[in-house]
């Protein structure tokens, strides 16, 4: 009941305060850039890149784009540097970027003197100059103070705004290649195994090469585990659009000898390149007079478990339900029930345990067996697992 008393004003809500990230810096939004860009967008009104017959098609005077790698790397193309991890990516990319700065050989493979734009992602600063130095010393080059330029982006909030602000703030630049390094970074959360999300990032990439004009080089992961036994297209880390989309593709896989590598190429605009090994000549890859075909092999698999873990349980019992018999090896040893059903297939397969009925127990053998019923079992074939 209202007795008379006013009523207090109800005060505005507060409107939700942006989470705050520490340490972190945030891209202001770019200026919308001037002129048409170079990456066009269908529109809902027809608009579409022109249709061209054949004679037109033949008539068009379209220039080849200049070789900025000879062999490997136009302008306008895209390259990828794959390899595992702590193969010296970095490191050879900024070789390759120092050497299309100053016109010097990359690898023994001739290049064209260019700007160059070198987006970092991972290094702090100074260790990213600490490398710079050490690499163009021991190339004794020099650059051109406009002839390389950086962006060191650690540190910084990375999503869709970067690729954007990079475009606007160099569109004008006359660069000849950029190099994003690593890849990984521009995920933005987006998943690397999705063909859609993986497609859809490396289209920003090439509308951003194509507004500058510039090839663009990345860098990108092998996935887990030795690769020796896999085709090079099939080490890459995620989804396959990651060696779909690129002109040219390297392929970093570690060679027999100690810090080697087999370089093998999968170029879509020039003729092949034979598989070629370089080597760590710190602070550089070098080539190296070595056999490519002698890829580092896999190391024998090393067992965590013996044989005798599991089959100790049959010995002290003579025959066990498989249930307790796995119970059993699992809390002795920490072993997982799907790692003890695939040690128990092996044992079955080389004629180790037999099974009789619903019990299991080591095949009698020349040593003395310790069974609880001194019963004989035959040997039978394993049937299928119903769990």
């Amino acid at each position: 009941m209202n007795n008379g008393t006013p009523k207090r004003p109800v005060p505005p809500k507060k409107q939700p305060a942006e989470p705050h990230v520490p340490f972190a810096k945030k891209l202001p939004k770019p200026e919308p850039p001037p002129g048409p860009k170079s990456g066009r967008k269908v529109t809902e009104d027809g608009g579409l890149p022109p249709m061209l017959t054949i004679s037109e098609l033949l008539a068009k005077n379209y220039p080849r784009p200049a070789e900025l790698i000879a062999g490997v790397l136009h302008r306008r193309s895209k390259m990828t540097i794959a390899g595992g991890s702590k193969t010296y990516k970095t490191w050879a990319m900024l070789d390759l970027a120092l050497s299309v700065a100053t016109g010097t050989p990359w690898w023994d493979f001739p290049t064209t003197k260019g700007r160059v734009l070198y987006l970092n992602f991972e290094l702090d600063d100074f260790f990213f100059q600490e490398r710079v130095t050490a690499i163009l010393e021991a190339k004794d080059v020099s650059v051109e103070p406009a002839n390389f330029a950086s962006m060191t982006f650690r540190g910084w909030i990375i999503d869709a705004l970067v690729l954007e602000a990079v475009a606007t703030r160099v569109r004008n630049e006359d660069f000849s290649l950029i190099v994003i390094d690593p890849l990984y970074k521009l995920l933005e959360g987006r998943d690397e195994n999705s063909a859609g999300d993986v497609a859809l990032m490396l289209n920003e990439l090439g509308v951003l090469a194509a507004d500058i004009g510039a090839a663009l080089l990345i860098a990108h992961h092998f996935s887990k585990g030795n690769q020796a036994g896999k085709e090079s297209i099939d080490r890459m880390s995620g989804s396959g659009v990651f060696h779909r989309d690129p002109d040219s593709l390297l392929m970093l896989t570690k060679h027999e000898t100690e810090g080697a590598f087999v370089v093998e190429c999968t170029l879509r605009n020039f003729r092949p390149v034979e598989p070629f090994c370089v080597q760590w000549a710190e602070p550089l890859l070098v080539r190296a007079d070595l056999d490519p075909a002698r890829l580092k092999a896999a190391k024998p698999n090393e067992q965590k478990y013996k044989d005798e873990d599991i089959l100790a349980p049959l010995r002290d019992n003579g025959e066990m339900a498989h249930q307790v018999w796995r119970e059993e090896v699992c809390d002795a040893t920490g072993m997982s029930t799907a790692t003890f059903a695939i040690r128990r297939r092996s044992l079955f397969a080389r004629g180790l345990i037999q099974k009789n009925g619903d019990l299991w127990s080591e095949t009698p053998g020349p040593k003395t067996i310790k069974t609880a019923t001194g019963r004989k079992t035959s040997f039978v074939t394993e049937p299928q697992d119903a769990e």
